[in-house]
């Protein structure tokens, strides 16, 4: 048993691909026709098509979140409290109860319902970070933790029916120009794939990436990074050189599907100093960085990568 999504000539796929599959296999079907839409289940998504592919819309399954929602209310005692963001502003970092270890039973249910959050949070961006930073304490789970959970359940249900709304763009399309409206302003005739990165420079820094294709997200990552940043350049390099690696996967696949026509990866940053060294060769005033992460250098040097600047306002990552 297995879902498998085709796209091709309509014609073709009702007239001659389906019969020759029923003959062979016992199966379920539904065809989308490109004229008139329509709707179908895939990967357990609902997903609606509008006429002429203008716009898909997917809608994750409700009972995931359903499910976390009640189950930690059973344990809690009471239901979590509906919140608007996924992150709480922080606990007393001195409460001594807060650092307590939970219960036995408390900590399998905080350790299965950060398994749904962490199922649902692959299409969902505003839930990757959180749901990184409950993984972290899976091992040994507190009260802290807790808490945290509980303003992610709380969220999850407030956003329950949230989906994602993908467009129809020209080939070549920016995301910046799709979001402002200038979607006829093309930067490069090919297919364009953007990756957006950002850190934040704490106790353990994160690095956050979102990429791009011709102005429609479609993929996204939140890691907490292995090495030490010693400055938040440092971070934010680290965080680049991970987003670049996930992009230029991102660029041989599409390369192989459409017969090369894509362009450079092209790679956003708010942090200047970034941008600078990416133009050098070596670490420069940066001694303690890690030499095998200055790869990017070569690939700008040779025209795979090009980085520039964005205003960290329009920095989705």
């Amino acid at each position: 048993v297995d879902d498998v999504l085709f796209m091709g000539d309509e014609g073709w796929i009702n007239s001659c691909f389906l019969p020759e599959l029923e003959k062979r296999f016992k199966l379920s079907s539904t065809v989308v026709s490109r004229a008139t839409g329509g709707t179908f289940e895939f990967l357990k998504r609902y997903h609606v098509v509008d006429a002429g592919y203008t716009q898909i819309t997917v809608y994750p399954e409700a009972k995931h979140v359903c499910a976390m929602y009640e189950k930690f209310a059973e344990a809690n005692g009471r239901p979590a409290k509906l919140a608007k963001t996924p992150c709480s502003p922080g606990n007393p970092a001195n409460d001594p109860k807060l650092d307590e270890l939970l219960p036995q039973k408390m900590a399998e249910v905080f350790r299965s319902l950060v398994g749904i959050a962490m199922y649902v949070s692959q299409e969902r961006f505003d839930l990757q970070y959180a749901t990184k930073t409950l993984a972290s304490s899976l091992k040994q789970p507190t009260r802290r933790a807790w808490c945290d959970l509980a303003r992610l359940v709380g969220y999850m249900k407030f956003s329950e029916s949230f989906a994602l709304r993908m467009r129809k763009t020209s080939k070549g399309s920016s995301f910046q120009g799709c979001m402002f409206g200038n979607e006829s302003e093309t930067e490069t005739r090919n297919n364009l794939i953007e990756t957006y990165s950002d850190s934040d420079w704490s106790n353990r820094s994160t690095s956050a990436a979102v990429h791009v294709l011709n102005g429609i997200v479609i993929w996204s990552t939140s890691r907490t990074q292995k090495c030490i940043s010693l400055s938040s350049t440092e971070a934010e390099w680290y965080a680049a050189t991970s987003a670049v690696c996930d992009s230029l996967f991102l660029h041989h696949i599409l390369s192989f599907l459409t017969d090369d026509e894509v362009g450079p990866v092209i790679l956003h940053t708010d942090n200047s100093a970034v941008k600078m060294l990416s133009n050098k060769l070596g670490a420069g005033r940066l001694r303690h960085i890690k030499g095998r992460l200055l790869w990017l250098q070569a690939k700008v040097l040779s025209g795979d990568l090009c980085i520039k600047q964005v205003k960290t306002l329009y920095n989705i990552a």
